[in-house]
């Protein structure tokens, strides 16, 4: 994770995988903070995310926003949130200034507004607000709070059709998936099996395997190079 101009890549993954009908494996989610209950300054507050999903079915947004402690200071009601660019049309969302000094939104669907693809793309978050009655010097300090993150998740996979297709791809070099021990090709983007990408374990964090010693992602639950399973 990078802060700075900014990239957030913040990843909690939720590993709940269970079994539907029809053989159907439920997906995990994937939480990514944005915002983590943080203090802002001047507007608007920006920061850039990066996702690394193949096809995820759906990505929410949830936000709280507290800006009662700086003036005249409410999200703007024409522009709040604005992602790649285009604004996040928020259902039920206040247009009196004096509601949108403290608000909070969960679930708001932002999956056509958000970017996702492996190695990883970009996406530009802005939050936008007013401010009135403060000098900029003092905005750069302290205006308000802000949490705000996306949770990704990821498509029902039939386990059969899933079979048919690894016997197509799978030959040469293999490396085992971090998230369910499956072996899928060593340049694959994503697991076959379960569909969550090696990308999604990445970061500054690392173990070394209790089996073969490698390092790997503090996050695995399976080492990619001898499939044992890690402590977490």
């Amino acid at each position: 994770m990078t802060i700075g101009a900014y990239a957030i890549n913040s990843v909690d993954p939720e590993l709940h995988g269970s079994t539907g009908p029809g053989g159907s494996v439920a997906m995990p989610s994937f939480t990514h903070y944005v915002w983590n209950n943080e203090k802002i300054g001047f507007p608007p507050a920006k920061r850039t995310i990066q996702l690394a999903y193949h096809e995820p079915e759906k990505i929410v947004m949830t936000f709280a926003a507290d800006l009662s402690e700086a003036g005249e200071s409410y999200l703007d009601p024409a522009k709040a949130i604005r992602i790649n660019g285009k604004i996040v049309q928020i259902p039920d969302f206040p247009e009196n200034p004096m509601k949108l000094r403290i608000i909070e939104k969960e679930n708001v669907d932002v999956t056509k507004y958000v970017q996702s693809s492996p190695p990883g793309v970009n996406n530009e978050v802005e939050v936008n607000y007013i401010v009135k009655g403060m000098s900029r010097a003092f905005l750069k300090r302290h205006v308000g709070t802000l949490s705000l993150h996306f949770v990704v998740s990821l498509p029902e996979v039939k386990e059969k059709e899933v079979v048919r297709e690894v016997v197509k791809t799978v030959s040469g070099p293999t490396k085992f998936c971090m998230n369910c021990q499956y072996s899928m090709p060593a340049d694959a983007n994503f697991c076959p099996k379960c569909g969550v990408s090696p990308e999604s374990f990445s970061g500054p964090e690392t173990k070394s395997c209790v089996n073969c010693k490698e390092t790997v992602p503090a996050r695995a639950k399976y080492c990619p190079k001898c499939g044992a399973m890690q402590p977490l």
